[in-house]
């Protein structure tokens, strides 16, 4: 179906696909008990005008049972209703699921006052939610991130609606009897303990690869790998984000802990909440980090560079060799030192004076930071954006004051961290 002015109407269950721009609604009109319909949204766009009232994407169950709609969102799309919502149920059982087979994004909207991303009509049911399988997702509600459980619960009352979803496919460790490889850019969980190394190696220049690291623990025999990368031609390039979800560890026998072989690779280390990371080499003469093969002189091995970075917007403490160390010391010399170990905490930004959208109030009181919303007895802790330990305290009073320079600063509690300027 390619969208126009003119409605259009969907009424067979099954695959369908959806592309083109217009503002014309449309309809999926079910007339069959428990029917399935797996609509590709591929690069649409359906804005909705005031003439005619025109709804956006309307699901219709006219019959016994659940409507299940499928979504398979594919580049980028936006539902954006007039007096309707961007998706609504117009009759019936509805559940809807967000899905992707590679990776997109759902913008569901609406013009009138009174509507909202979604819309449920009088005696029906709308039922929204990912696809369990192998799919990540994240949600923005009125241009804030929001849990995605948060997102789809309250944009039947809010909007804009952003999803963005990406294809995901799991590895899990301890099911592995011998190396693999990730060879398809893409997104990546790694899961589980084991012994067996994994490989990252495009075959094309500029890859990007986010890998979501998830409780792992690798821990690779004497002569095996722990993470190790090779663009195909020496002068390629790739980028991987490594999120961190967990206690996680990567240890290499006679190689580092991440390593790349040939080509150059720019790592940034990152978190959607909270985790930690410990690189870590077995043989003497390996490290956190290896950016080549051993210093042995083998084809496209001493052609290797690593580039590690952390996601400026996280927080991050690090050691190396036990030590409390800024983050550019630590990743700088983990190529010649090991352990390197990183913990890493998602912020929200607060504005000067007060925090927004926080359960914790930070306002500044001459010299010194008052901090309000902290439980009696509660621990917390100040760092300065090098991850340096500048306070850690347990809270005596309702309101703590703490005297602080100039800058910008991370505090951190036991359910948050936030990032704020002084």
């Amino acid at each position: 179906y390619t969208l126009s002015s003119s409605p259009q109407s969907i009424t067979t269950p099954g695959t369908h696909t959806i592309t083109g721009s217009g503002s014309g609604r449309i309809d999926i009109n079910n007339s069959v008990a428990n029917a399935v319909y797996e609509i590709t949204l591929d690069n649409m766009s359906l804005i909705a005008t005031e003439t005619g009232w025109a709804s956006a994407i309307a699901c219709n169950n006219n019959s016994t049972g659940t409507m299940t709609v499928k979504f398979n969102i594919k580049g980028t799309n936006i539902t954006k209703g007039h007096n309707h919502g961007g998706i609504k149920s117009g009759a019936g059982i509805v559940d809807v699921i967000f899905t992707t087979t590679t990776s997109g994004t759902l913008t569901c909207d609406a013009w009138h006052s009174e509507n909202f991303a979604f819309q449920k009509e009088t005696g029906t049911t709308f039922t929204p939610s990912i696809d369990p399988t192998n799919i990540l997702c994240t949600a923005t509600l009125e241009g804030v991130e929001v849990p995605v459980a948060t997102a789809l619960t309250q944009a039947f009352t809010k909007k804009p609606l952003v999803l963005s979803l990406e294809k995901n496919i799991k590895h899990d460790l301890s099911t592995k009897s011998g190396e693999f490889d990730i060879t398809e850019p893409g997104a990546y969980t790694i899961t589980g303990a084991g012994n067996y190394g994994f490989g990252i190696k495009p075959t094309v220049d500029n890859a990007v690869f986010n890998i979501t690291l998830d409780n792992m623990t690798l821990t690779a025999a004497q002569w095996s790998s722990a993470i190790f990368i090779e663009n195909k031609e020496l002068n390629y390039t790739m980028t991987i984000n490594f999120i961190v979800k967990g206690t996680n560890a990567s240890t290499g026998g006679n190689h580092g802990g991440i390593q790349v072989q040939k080509g150059t690779a720019n790592i940034i280390f990152t978190t959607k909440s909270l985790g930690s990371l410990k690189l870590d080499a077995t043989y003497s003469k390996n490290f956190a980090f290896t950016n080549h093969y051993n210093g042995i002189v083998q084809e496209g091995f001493l052609n290797a560079t690593i580039d590690p970075n952390l996601d400026p917007t996280i927080v991050c403490s690090a050691k190396l060799e036990g030590n409390n160390v800024t983050n550019t010391v630590a990743l700088s010399d983990a190529f010649t030192k090991k352990p390197l170990e990183l913990t890493f905490a998602k912020t929200t930004t607060a504005t000067h004076p007060e925090a927004i959208n926080s359960t914790l109030i930070l306002k500044s009181i001459n010299n010194t930071i008052q901090i309000e919303g902290l439980k009696m007895g509660e621990n917390y802790s100040i760092y300065d954006m090098m991850g340096k330990s500048i306070v850690n305290a347990k809270a005596k009073n309702a309101i703590e004051s703490v005297s602080l320079s100039k800058g910008i600063y991370i505090i951190r509690t036991s359910n948050e961290t936030l990032k704020f300027a002084f």
